[in-house]
């Protein structure tokens, strides 16, 4: 398998399961226990993610084969 990384809206469904995995392991290393739906819900209400649209940014999935796997 290969990797491929392409330009995708932040709130594509495997841009938006990226986000959410992401802000959760970091939430729950920062509180030191299960981040809960509702924290994570808060917190990615707020991140800035749409103001990564051109001209201000971009966002970025990396899939592995055909699994989206990373984001920039």
């Amino acid at each position: 398998m290969t990797w491929t990384v392409a330009a995708e809206r932040f709130d594509s469904p495997a841009a938006s399961a990226l986000r959410r995995d992401y802000y959760d392991e970091v939430a729950s290393r920062y509180w030191n226990r299960p981040a809960t739906a509702e924290e994570i819900a808060d917190g990615l209400a707020d991140d800035g993610a749409d103001l990564l649209v051109p001209p201000t940014g971009q966002f970025v999935v990396g899939r592995y084969g055909s699994k989206a796997a990373s984001c920039a």
